[in-house]
């Protein structure tokens, strides 16, 4: 909302903020409770500086179809139009190996519903990668937190060309620390894309050092 505003607090009004995120803002995650909480906060951060007025009736939205617990790679789109314009998010680091071994029907399933899949070997986060770039609109844009592992592998060419025939990369920062979460020993890749038919300058970051990075 900020950004909206253009650093003017205040600029757009609090009924206009619950209507942004009654008509635009959509999420999906398989928690539950994750999903309580970001209708929690989604509100707060609406409310955030503005308190209600005395004499107006504010109407807020009830977002239990906005932000739902769902698979993101369940073939419905998400929310309605022509397309999402921003896709944010950090899709869950599971190997091939773990979901033969936990759910080998949803393996088969993304083999026959995506093209990254169908080499035999890839990791989840790829098919995350893939469904955003279907769900944007044109120029839309995506910014995901994910391993970096499918920039330089075998099992990431595949998306490496999709990538390159779909998007304009604007930004990958990559750390060389594989302790960046707490719960992961993973080395990171924040990538920021465009879907787009023009190409341009990009910018690639390497943050060297392990340890204390997230202090």
């Amino acid at each position: 909302f900020a950004w909206l505003e253009k650093g003017k607090p205040g600029a757009i009004s609090l009924q206009d903020r619950l209507d942004i995120l009654g008509r635009m803002i959509h999420g999906t995650d398989l928690d539950v409770r994750a999903v309580g909480w970001t209708r929690r906060g989604l509100l707060l951060a609406a409310w955030d500086g503005h308190r209600k007025p005395d004499q107006c009736s504010i109407t807020v939205p009830e977002l239990s179809q906005n932000i739902i617990a769902r698979d993101f790679l369940t073939p419905a789109p998400i929310g309605t139009g022509e397309g999402i314009d921003v896709i944010l998010g950090g899709p869950p680091f599971v190997r091939l190996q773990q979901m033969l071994h936990s759910d080998p029907d949803s393996v088969e399933r993304y083999k026959r519903e995506f093209r990254t899949a169908r080499s035999g070997q890839f990791d989840l986060y790829i098919l995350f990668i893939e469904k955003a770039l279907d769900l944007l609109a044109p120029n839309g844009l995506v910014a995901f937190s994910v391993s970096n592992t499918f920039l330089r592998s075998e099992t990431g060419r595949v998306l490496r060309r999709l990538i390159g025939e779909q998007c304009q990369v604007h930004e990958i920062i990559e750390f060389e620390d594989p302790k960046i979460y707490p719960d992961a020993v993973i080395q990171i890749g924040l990538i920021f894309l465009q879907k787009s038919a023009e190409r341009g300058p990009g910018q690639h970051v390497w943050v060297r050092g392990q340890g204390l990075l997230r202090e």
